[in-house]
Order: structure tokens, then C-alpha cells, then sequence
């Protein structure tokens, strides 16, 4: 990653926008825990998608979208 005022230069930040930013050198090994336990503390948790048990389903799909896909290079 790069300074706030280096990427200034790149156009990727608003140079008026320079005197909010914040620069935080931590290695991520700390950041992240800490980042992530805030995260997960401040939303709810949301309702699980139980993917496993959709598995026969989703393989369904997919071979019939493999199928199409490969009919459509045949004619192409």
C-alpha cells in the first residue's frame, strides 16, 4: 500500500481530502483481529445460506449451464 500523499499524486485520493486521511503502519497479524472483531461486533450476524445441503441442486445447475455453454461453441 502507499502513503495517502503518494497516492495523491496517482489521482487515486482527493488532495483536499489529505488532511482527514490517517496512516496506520501495523503489520496485518495485529490489524486484522482487530479489525475483524470490530467488524463482527458491530452487525448483526446474518442468517446462515446452508450451502452444504444444496449441493445436489447447485451441481444441477451447473452441468446444465456447462451444457448450454458448450452447445453454443459447437454452433458457433
Amino acid at each position: 500500500g502507499a502513503t495517502p500523499s503518494e497516492a495523491v499524486s496517482w489521482g487515486k485520493v482527493d488532495p483536499n481530502k489529505l488532511p482527514d486521511s490517517v496512516v496506520c503502519y501495523l503489520d496485518s497479524t495485529v490489524a486484522m483481529p482487530i479489525i475483524t472483531s470490530y467488524a463482527l461486533a458491530k452487525r448483526k450476524p446474518r442468517k446462515l445460506k446452508r450451502l452444504y445441503g444444496r449441493i445436489p441442486e447447485m451441481m444441477d445447475t451447473l452441468v446444465k449451464l456447462h451444457e448450454k455453454s458448450l452447445k453454443k461453441v459447437k454452433n458457433w
